[in-house]
């Protein structure tokens, strides 16, 4: 049988709803993976299934067999007793589609919400069970019936040989707030002289860009307490990223040649963004509400993929018929984009389930999509974008608030009271999207200087006007801010020259004083290299 995954999603049970499914802002899920290759599609990482993986050597015609019987636990749920029906099981491809078939139905009669299916291994001579979830909670035993068992000559379980293995968690899903990506097409019209009438326009290039704002998370081990779509986003903001096991994960200016894809999925739709970078990162950190990171970026070119219905058998074929009433699904597809084949319940995924079926091309006219694999699907089934978290999305969910942290003006100073930091921080690269014979745009080149400007605001007191006397002379700060306690997972900050403006201090009619120092961070010396160190310690 094919790898299938089990869906948290239930999609026909979308398109078959009002209007064929509202789409949904709650629903916006972001996934990213660092592409070796410039503009080329790679798919952020599903998880790894649980599986039950049966010693070699078994037999594969159990026609003549007796017992029947064994027991099954998939993710975590109490075991089941499964029975097989033996007759006319007589090679081992019948029998996995057996065992695959025996098993969801006792699942199923237990009201368990998990599925499996089943491989028949030809080399080793083997049956393979796995989980249709994936993630350290996706799990597979076979345990021996204690009457009537069947374990022990089809070699499943520990017991007889087997060998079973827990998932593994998926890799690329970036938790955030608010904000996502976009793509557009400007056109205009023609400026042909055709009286007082339009006759025609003009196509411009493609913009696709990005605005994302996320939480400071941090949890797990020094040197690994960052997801992985967060690092990506920083290794591409500053260029350079150091992670030393237990210790931290450092970065610092360098010149960015980072690219990545994005996949926004939604509750309708999905698209999928090759070529995307980020151009400019804010930290802004209050005194009284959590700190948030925001990125911005540009992106090469996006394609996108709705839900469709399948309106007729497709065995071993690229090409798939699509609904056409009331709406035309094949409208919902775009070349280059990625796609799913769920079955009829809505929920089985049994091919694209990590990425890898794409449309290569549509035809409206014959309500026709061409897919870049050879898929089976029943009439009825749905053909639909392909959703990196259908399965699983999992990402670290520990905010840091304002209620730990200090902001020092000089290192090894004493700590002050801020009421807001800002830090900005402004890469200026030169896009590529003037290139002839383009659609769009081709990258970027880090051709300017990077500029950070830190600004904080502060209520005037005794503990700090002596900063403001020492701005008044331009004498430069070595700043210093920590985000956390300093004893679990933190953010630390440190800069070594930071020359602020001249602060204006206006007095109010009442409540405290406040002003704000404002300046750009430089490096300590030409050459050096060294605005700032950002570290996740």
């Amino acid at each position: 049988m094919a790898l299938q995954y089990r869906s948290k999603i239930d999609f026909g049970a979308i398109i078959n709803s009002d209007k064929e499914g509202f789409n949904l802002g709650v629903d916006s899920s972001i996934f990213l993976r660092e592409e070796a290759v410039r503009g080329v599609f790679t798919a952020p990482r599903v998880g790894v299934q649980g599986s039950s993986v049966g010693d070699a050597g078994a037999p594969i015609n159990i026609t003549a067999e007796t017992d029947t019987s064994f027991l099954i636990s998939v993710d975590g749920y109490a075991p089941v007793a499964v029975s097989l029906v033996v007759a006319g099981l007589i090679s081992g491809l019948a029998i996995a589609a057996h065992l695959e078939q025996r098993i969801n139905l006792a699942l199923i009669a237990a009201g368990y919400d998990c599925r499996v299916w089943v491989a028949f291994n030809n080399i080793d001579v083997a049956y393979e069970i796995y989980s249709q979830s994936t993630g350290l909670t996706s799990s597979v035993v076979v345990t021996n019936a204690l009457l009537l068992n069947i374990a022990d000559t089809l070699l499943l379980g520990v017991a007889n040989g087997g060998v079973e293995l827990l998932g593994v968690d998926d890799q690329d899903f970036l938790l955030y707030t608010t904000g996502g990506a976009k793509f557009e097409q400007p056109i205009e019209t023609s400026p042909h002289r055709t009286e007082r009438y339009h006759s025609g326009f003009v196509k411009k290039k493609t913009m696709a860009d990005f605005d994302i704002t996320t939480m400071i998370n941090m949890a797990g081990l020094a040197g690994n307490s960052l997801d992985n779509a967060v690092r990506l986003l920083l290794k591409s903001a500053f260029g350079s990223e150091t992670a030393t096991p237990g210790i931290a994960i450092d970065y610092e200016q360098s010149i960015p040649s980072t690219y990545f894809t994005l996949v926004r999925a939604s509750t309708i739709f999905a698209e999928y963004y090759t070529g995307a970078y980020c151009k400019d990162f804010t930290l802004t950190v209050p005194g009284d509400a959590p700190g948030t990171m925001q990125f911005t970026g540009r992106a090469a070119y996006a394609s996108i993929a709705g839900i469709g219905a399948i309106s007729a058998l497709v065995a071993a074929s690229p090409n798939v018929v699509l609904s056409n009433a009331p709406y035309k699904h094949v409208e919902r597809f775009s070349a280059g984009a990625r796609v799913m084949v769920v079955g009829l319940d809505g929920r089985t995924i049994t091919h694209g389930g990590d990425g890898s079926l794409y449309i290569v091309a549509e035809n409206q006219a014959l309500d026709t999509v061409v897919l870049s694999q050879p898929v089976n699907a029943a009439a009825g089934s749905y053909l639909t974008f392909w959703h990196p978290g259908a399965v699983q999305a999992t990402a670290r969910d520990n905010i840091y608030t304002d209620l730990y942290g200090t902001f020092k003006f000089k290192s090894g100073g004493l700590p002050v009271c801020v009421t807001n930091i800002n830090l900005a921080c402004v890469n200026d690269h030169f896009d590529r999207d003037n290139c002839f014979g383009s659609q769009g745009n081709e990258g970027f080149v880090a051709a300017n200087k990077m500029t950070m400007t830190l600004e904080c605001t502060l209520d005037l007191s005794g503990d700090n006007i002596g900063d403001l006397v020492q701005a008044r002379k331009f004498g430069g700060f070595s700043p210093e801010i920590l985000i956390g306690d300093g004893i679990g997972r933190s953010l630390f900050l440190q800069a070594p020259k930071w020359v602020t403006n001249v602060p204006a201090v206006e007095l109010p009619e009442s409540g405290t004083t406040s002003y704000t120092f404002s300046g750009v961070l430089y490096q300590s010396a030409p050459g050096a290299r060294d605005p700032l160190l950002v570290s996740f310690v």
